[in-house]
């Protein structure tokens, strides 16, 4: 009797097909389009849309705006990661954490933050014009130096903690022979720490580069109401300007100049990460040594304090304050306070009341979607002999060299017109299916750690007493590798919760969320309400975040 196909073979077969629809497909339109002129094969779209000088300037102030952002974060995390590693500085847990708060911050809220209190009635503004008796603001926010600031802060905790990781590993061998030939802390830093560490800052900067180049919420607050574009807003005014013909071709053909710029940068940090001097980097040797600094000590904890109130404790509390003020450019005394703005929001604007209700669907429905594709993917790709098994780990790992706002217009392209009778356009369900394809790599690199962990032992053993695939998967696979499935659940719903970049692009009356509700009150003159959103979003994030730790016993979150 002739047996059937297996149905491991069957699911791996439609998990192809599937990631081939929601990623392959997407990323074709982008490339057609950007190759095509009023419906013919053309390089016109490209011609017209490089040779832009306003384009060229757009280029221009990106790499200027992630260059400057990268370079101030490389040297601000790398420091501060030898700082927390390698210094006797107290309370060196505490400090490390309060170092990556940032992370829990989405970056757009924090922008908003910053205009609250360095914008031309921000607080900080306004007390130093008290104090000078200045009619002016003395510090302008919007443009590129306010630009490259909140980047600057957002984007050090990943330099922290990629340098962090690398030196609590780093052989120390070389630095106690430094030190037994007396040789001085600042000599060792100069002539052995830094060298070594060389391929883990260039790895560092090249991620910050790129994710900077991506970065669309930060440009946009600070930088679209006065007029100063960077290649994501710019492709943003594209797909918005309608009365351009051709002006998803224009999009795209500026599309494809981001996604070229990421993944060159990806790829170059791939090329540099596997260089010989990363052997240095082992887990054999002793733990690295803690050189003692003397009152140096206090000054260093001192100034990762100074650090994190001016760039975390600082912006929330003029965005908490900027909650529960009455109007904008009142003092922020109690005379002043009112819950008005929560109440609003909460309890009587339907659009952001909406917004919560869908940013809690859109946050629970793909962290399901993605943890299921993503742990299927990992179990193929780590513990399947099957021929292709791979295939489904390099489609579904795809997205992560797609910038969010290349993707939302590839995802726009794809689903504007109706498939098989069916249309997704204008519905929550075309954020729902970004979001899963924007963190699928999240949640496969989130897995692949758990599946690895289990003896392929446990699995056979299954099978070789009669249990089917499905039962073996179920009774056996996904008990073992359940915290790594949890984990990859929270660590998906809490960026889901909070995403703008794809929201912005594809968001529809009816079908806001939380990213697009504050982002249309900040640019819709109405910041006390967008203050009291983003508070309400940190709120969840953090918690979320305890949760995180909590279920993963400290394994997973921030």
């Amino acid at each position: 009797m002739k047996k059937g196909i297996r149905p491991e073979v069957w699911v791996l077969v439609f998990l192809i097909l599937g990631l081939t629809v929601i990623v392959i497909y997407p990323l074709w339109q982008i490339v057609s389009r950007a190759f095509s002129y009023n419906g013919m094969l053309s390089l016109e779209s490209i011609r017209q849309t490089w040779g832009d000088p306003l384009n060229q300037l757009a280029l221009t102030r990106s790499l200027t705006v992630s260059g400057f952002g990268t370079l101030f974060s490389v040297l601000l995390g790398s420091l501060l990661a030898w700082i927390v590693t390698r210094t006797d500085i107290p309370h060196v847990r505490l400090v490390k954490t309060l170092l990556i708060t940032p992370f829990l911050i989405p970056p757009f809220v924090g922008a908003i933050a910053w205009l609250q209190l360095l914008g031309p009635v921000g607080y900080l503004n306004k007390l130093l014009m008290w104090m000078t008796g200045s009619g002016e603001p003395l510090f302008i926010i919007y443009g590129p130096v306010g630009i490259i600031l909140v980047m600057t802060f957002f984007s050090y905790p990943t330099v922290f903690l990629i340098m962090c990781a690398a030196l609590e590993k780093m052989d120390a061998t070389l630095e106690e022979a430094a030190f037994m030939s007396a040789a001085g802390k600042w000599n060792v830093l100069k002539d052995i720490t830094v060298p070594i560490m060389a391929p883990a800052i260039g790895s560092a900067a090249l991620l910050v580069f790129s994710h900077d180049m991506a970065n669309f919420g930060i440009p946009a607050i600070l930088g679209m109401p006065r007029g100063y574009l960077v290649l994501t807003t710019k492709i943003f005014q594209a797909i918005q300007n309608f009365g351009l013909k051709n002006n998803f071709n224009f999009a795209s053909a500026l599309a494809m100049e981001l996604l070229i710029m990421a993944i060159t940068a990806l790829f170059i940090q791939k090329i540099y990460t596997s260089k010989k001097q990363y052997t240095v980097v082992t887990g054999k040797s002793a733990h690295p040594r803690t050189m003692s600094m003397g009152t140096w000590k206090y000054i260093l904890f001192g100034f990762a304090m100074v650090l994190f109130i001016c760039t975390t404790l600082a912006p929330i509390t003029a965005i908490v304050l900027s909650s529960i003020i009455k109007a904008v450019g009142l003092p922020p005394g109690p005379a002043n306070w009112t819950f008005n703005n929560y109440s609003y929001v909460l309890l009587r604007s339907q659009t952001t009341i909406r917004a919560l209700r869908n940013s809690l669907f859109l946050g629970v429905a793909s962290a399901t979607i993605t943890t299921i594709l993503g742990g299927l993917i990992s179990y193929y790709s780590v513990r399947s002999k099957l021929r292709g098994h791979q295939v489904a780990d390099f489609i579904g790992s795809l997205p992560y060299t797609i910038p969010g706002t290349v993707l939302g217009l590839a995802i726009i392209l794809a689903w504007s017109k109706p498939i098989a009778g069916v249309t997704i356009y204008d519905t929550i369900w075309i954020i729902l299916l970004a979001y899963v394809t924007n963190y699928l790599t999240l949640s496969i690199r989130t897995t692949s750690a758990s599946f690895a962990q289990i003896h392929e032992s446990l699995d056979e053993a299954a099978r070789m007493s009669g249990a089917s695939w499905w039962r073996t998967m179920v009774d056996v696979v996904i008990p073992l590798v359940k915290p790594g499935l949890i984990a990859s659940w929270f660590l998906v719903f809490m960026p889901s919760f909070r995403e703008l970049t794809l929201s912005i692009l594809l968001w529809s009356v009816g079908n806001e969320t939380i990213g697009v509700s504050v982002f249309n009150l900040s640019q819709g003159g109405q910041p006390q309400y967008a203050s009291a959103m983003g508070v309400i979003l940190i709120v969840i994030l953090f918690t979320g975040n305890f949760l995180t730790r909590k279920l993963t016993k400290g394994n997973y979150g921030f």
